[in-house]
């Protein structure tokens, strides 16, 4: 059964990728006013995780941000869905990487790298993005309850070169690699809430106590990885700019939580800088820290 469900929505998509770019986009407008204006789906989490973090604003503008945010939503949808049927030639018309010439010292040190990524602007399009580089991608996921879902996805992730890596395999995927003498990078979103087993870190961002993974870190300091923010931004519907930060070239001599702390802090500069690319929809929150977890 999945494997006929696999194929119905893998034609499915295709039928989408066949539309010209303006009816594509009317039908994520539709998607758009079922989602936000019908159904209201997260809608009231939006806003509460908008109204803790921007306690400044007005609830109009809140609303703006829940809606533009809601916009963009179905356009990643619609975007992530078709990208299983380009060509790399075709993605790179739409999706540019700004200055990848960042990399190239690292790669001509035979060093691999770490993505610190995020659920910003839309992130199955950076891990392309990322594809265009020297490196082979290792793109961490967490495994879906929708198996065909995952299938799909992994086939979306691996069409144009990358690695689909669960989270839990990870560090058994870099010693091989690395053993091998491959160079690689490492993609991690990191702004997801931890399980309560696993190490994390707190820190204020965007007003709030949040806790965030740790693997970035541990990753990068244990093989000496360089830290990579990809700093992305919308140009319009359908294009991307990422520009790559250095958040750290030498991870073992940095003191301890220095690199996660960089990494909050930049991606709560560019929330900030466009909220309404963030995913608001995710109970971010729920957790709450225990007292003998200290705030860095």
């Amino acid at each position: 059964m999945n494997s006929v469900s696999y194929y119905i929505f893998f034609c499915f998509t295709y039928l989408i990728w066949l539309l010209p770019n303006k009816l594509r986009y009317l039908l994520s407008d539709l998607l758009f006013f079922l989602i936000y204006r019908i159904f209201a789906y997260r809608k009231s989490v939006v806003l509460d995780n908008l109204s803790n973090s921007f306690p400044e604003k007005s609830e109009a503008q809140r609303q703006e941000i829940a809606a533009d945010f809601f916009r963009n939503l179905v356009d990643i949808i619609v975007e992530t869905s078709i990208q299983i049927h380009y060509s790399k030639e075709e993605a790179m018309k739409q999706y540019r990487i700004v200055n990848p010439e960042l990399l190239e010292p690292f790669y001509r040190e035979n060093r691999s790298i770490v993505y610190a990524s995020s659920h910003f602007g839309n992130w199955e399009i950076n891990a392309s993005q990322e594809n265009w580089t020297p490196y082979q991608l290792l793109a961490v996921y967490k495994p879906l309850t929708s198996k065909t879902t995952e299938r799909f996805m992994n086939t979306m992730r691996s069409h144009i070169g990358g690695i689909p890596v669960k989270m839990r395999d990870v560090f058994r995927e870099v010693i091989k690699r690395s053993a091998n003498g491959e160079l690689f990078a490492v993609g991690l979103l990191a702004d997801q809430a931890p399980m309560p087993d696993e190490s994390h870190f707190w820190t204020l961002f965007l007003g709030q106590e949040t806790s965030f993974f740790m693997g970035i870190e541990k990753m990068a300091k244990k093989y000496n990885m360089p830290v990579i923010f990809p700093k992305t931004k919308r140009i319009e519907r359908g294009r991307y700019e990422t520009e790559f930060v250095l958040l750290c070239a030498d991870p073992k001599n940095e003191p301890e939580f220095a690199i996660t702390k960089r990494y909050t802090c930049m991606l709560e500069e560019a929330i900030k800088q466009n909220p309404s690319c963030w995913l608001w929809s995710h109970r971010r929150w729920k957790r709450k820290r225990d007292e003998r977890d200290p705030l860095q």
